[in-house]
C-alpha cells in the first residue's frame, strides 16, 4: 500500500485533496499553517468572518498590498500569494397565511483562503505577519 506523505504538501485554488489532515483542516473555520519548501517559506491560511461584499474584496486587496510592502521592507521576495474568497448570503422566507415574508442578513459569511510562498524569511516570521496584516484586519470586519 502507497503511503500519502503530506511532509511538503500545500494547496492552490480548487484543491480537493481527501487525505485526513486536509479534512480535519476543512472542518475547522479558522487555521493557519506553515512550514519550509526548498528555500521558501510556504503559509496557508483560512478565516471565516461575517462582512457586506461590497467591503470585504477591498479589504482584502489592501491587506495583500500591505503585506507584500511589509515583505519586501523585511528583504522577503514574493514567489506568489494567492487568495480566494467565497462568501454565502442567508436569506429566510416565511409564509402565513398566503403572503410571503423575506428577510435578508446585511452581512454575508465569508471564507478567505490564502497561500503565500515567501523567500528569504523564516516561516515563523511570515505566518507573523499573514497573521497581522491580513487575518486581524478580517476578523475587525465582522
Amino acid at each position: 500500500m502507497e503511503k500519502h506523505d503530506h511532509s511538503h504538501h500545500h494547496h492552490h485554488e480548487n484543491d480537493n485533496c481527501d487525505c485526513p489532515a486536509c479534512k480535519q483542516e476543512q472542518a475547522q473555520p479558522n487555521w493557519i499553517k506553515m512550514h519550509q519548501h526548498d528555500d521558501a517559506a510556504v503559509i496557508s491560511a483560512r478565516c471565516t468572518f461575517l462582512a457586506r461584499p461590497e467591503t470585504a474584496g477591498d479589504v482584502i486587496a489592501e491587506a495583500l498590498q500591505e503585506l507584500a510592502a511589509v515583505i519586501a521592507e523585511k528583504g522577503g521576495i514574493i514567489g506568489h500569494i494567492k487568495a480566494t474568497l467565497e462568501s454565502t448570503t442567508l436569506e429566510m422566507f416565511s409564509l402565513t397565511d398566503r403572503a410571503v415574508s423575506r428577510k435578508k442578513q446585511p452581512n454575508e459569511t465569508m471564507t478567505l483562503q490564502l497561500v503565500a510562498i515567501v523567500f528569504l524569511l523564516v516561516p515563523e516570521e511570515a505566518k507573523k505577519l499573514v497573521e497581522k496584516i491580513v487575518l486581524k484586519k478580517l476578523q475587525s470586519l465582522s
